[in-house]
């Protein structure tokens, strides 16, 4: 069964996330190197800035489109790789059934199909981003150099400590993709939610059409520890698919960030494989938090904001080594380390971990 555990691993730890983790790095380094050729600003008019800005920027978007262009190859191999494995995983939660109705546990030639497309419309999302990432490095650029002439500018400090601060900046942020709502997401997170919708989209197609193949009439649905409120109904329940209640709160699967998925049975031969007290236990769980009891949905969100935080501090040292930024991921660990002990969760280190920073 895919569980959110196991999801979430796949989510922070596979390897095209790291890909674009690096890519982040990389770029954003490429960014400041850039920002470093141009020397004191103070000798440039406004009039010299927008040329240097021009020609700086366009050197940035090459170079970006190509440095991005170069995954291509490497991107979709991984792709193959790892929807192969959770498809064989999750093909293996199967084999009671499959040897209940006598067949044999392999994939049909409909389920390779789901399979490969799943592959391919997450690959040509991924593609679709290249010159997205290519423009945001322009634009950061552009910026960074502007803030920078600012600073300068107005004799408020030094090229020296404006290069620091601008760059350190850059470094903290990296490189960010707009969104439609207007709000800019990290490369990392956007890759990172492409590939798990992928998964997830991926995962539902295939155990839909196996459950057509092996003639189920339920479907079986996983716990969620930090199940949200208006998802509580379906929280670890079976229901049959011709139902009402099934018509009725199937939709829920749906829901951005949902950790639910439907597994499909055979009414007559299994049960719900959870107790009645495993899924109270669930939907009612809280831990206790600066003396009070909160519910554990909104501790885990807390704790998701830690985990972000930390991430966030790793890029900002890979990008950018320095012992303050080095000092400052230490920090962010204390505050996480000084939550857990007094709530009682447990540290899901997959959730930090961001690609070249080892400790």
């Amino acid at each position: 069964m895919l569980t959110p555990d196991y999801l979430d691993k796949i989510a922070y730890t596979n390897k095209i996330v790291q890909m674009y983790e690096e890519l982040n790095t990389k770029l954003t380094k490429q960014i400041i190197s850039k920002l470093k050729e141009n020397g004191d600003l103070t000798s440039f008019t406004k009039a010299q800035l927008r040329t240097l800005a021009k020609r700086g920027g366009k050197e940035v978007f090459i170079e970006a489109l190509n440095t991005t262009s170069a995954l291509s190859s490497k991107r979709k191999k991984e792709l193959i790789a790892l929807f192969t494995e959770i498809t064989k995983h999750d093909l293996k939660d199967y084999k009671t059934l499959y040897d209940y109705r006598g067949k044999e546990l392999e994939l049909t030639e409909e389920q390779l199909k789901i399979l490969n497309n799943a592959v391919r419309v997450t690959d040509k999302e991924l593609k679709n981003m290249t010159k997205t990432i290519a423009f945001s490095c322009q634009q950061d650029y552009v910026n960074a150099l502007d803030e920078m002439y600012l600073q300068v500018g107005t004799g408020a400090i030094d090229y020296q400590t404006a290069f620091r601060e601008t760059t350190n900046v850059l470094a903290t942020k990296g490189i960010t993709l707009p969104m439609k709502n207007g709000v800019n997401r990290s490369l990392e997170a956007s890759v990172r939610q492409s590939v798990l919708y992928g998964v997830r989209q991926n995962a539902r197609e295939l155990n839909k059409d196996i459950g057509r193949y092996l003639g189920c009439d339920g479907v079986q649905i996983n716990i969620s520890p930090n199940c949200r409120d208006d998802h509580r109904p379906i929280n670890g329940q079976v229901f049959k698919l011709n139902s009402r209640a099934w018509r009725r709160y199937k939709h829920l699967l749906n829901d951005f960030n949902c950790q639910h998925y439907e597994s499909y049975i055979i009414t007559d031969i299994e049960e719900n494989i959870y107790s009645e007290d495993e899924i109270n236990e669930a939907n009612n769980r809280t831990v206790k938090y600066k003396g009070e009891e909160i519910p554990y949905y909104e501790a885990t969100q807390k704790q998701r904001a830690l985990e972000r935080q930390i991430r966030n501090a790793k890029k900002t040292y890979m990008s950018n080594p320095t012992k303050e930024n080095k000092a400052f991921v230490s920090k962010q660990q204390a505050k996480m380390r000084k939550y857990l002990a007094e709530t009682g969760l447990e540290r899901q280190y997959d959730r930090e971990y961001f690609a070249g920073f080892n400790k």
